[in-house]
C-alpha cells in the first residue's frame, strides 16, 4: 500500500475524527450541562453514540469497504470497547487527579486514543477481506 493512500485515508480518519468528536463533545456538554449528568459517566455515554456516527463514516467513506457488516461491526465493537476503556480509565484518572476541567480532559483522553484507533482501524476493523 502507497504512503499517498495511507495519507489520504488518515486524513479521512481525521475528518471523521472530527465530526465524531464534535458529536461526542456536544453530547458532553449537553449530559454535564443540561442533564447534570456525572461528568466520567457522561464522557461514556458520550463516546459511545459517537461510536455509531464513527462506524457508518468510516465503513462508507474513509476505508470505502464492501466487508461483511457483521464482521466488520463485530471487530468495530471490539476496537470501541478497547478506545471506550482507554478513554475512560485516561478521563477518570485526568479528571480526579489533576482536577482539569472536564473539557480539557476530554481532550487529553481524545488525543491519547486517537492513534490507537486509526492503527486498529486501518489494520485489522475496516481492512479489505
Amino acid at each position: 500500500m502507497s504512503n499517498e493512500k495511507i495519507r489520504q485515508e488518515f486524513t479521512k480518519f481525521i475528518f471523521v475524527g472530527l465530526i465524531c468528536t464534535s458529536v461526542q463533545y456536544v453530547l458532553l456538554f449537553i449530559l454535564v450541562e443540561l442533564a447534570s449528568v456525572y461528568a466520567v459517566t457522561a464522557s461514556a455515554i458520550a463516546y459511545i453514540l459517537s461510536a455509531v456516527v464513527s462506524y457508518f463514516l468510516n465503513y462508507h467513506f474513509t476505508f470505502q469497504v464492501n466487508n461483511n457488516h457483521a464482521t466488520t461491526l463485530a471487530k468495530f465493537i471490539f476496537m470501541v470497547l478497547l478506545g471506550f476503556l482507554a478513554n475512560t480509565v485516561i478521563f477518570y484518572f485526568v479528571f480526579n487527579h489533576f482536577m482539569l476541567p472536564y473539557i480539557f480532559t476530554q481532550i487529553v483522553a481524545t488525543v491519547l486514543v486517537l492513534m490507537q484507533n486509526f492503527m486498529l482501524s486501518k489494520y485489522w476493523t475496516f481492512k479489505t477481506s
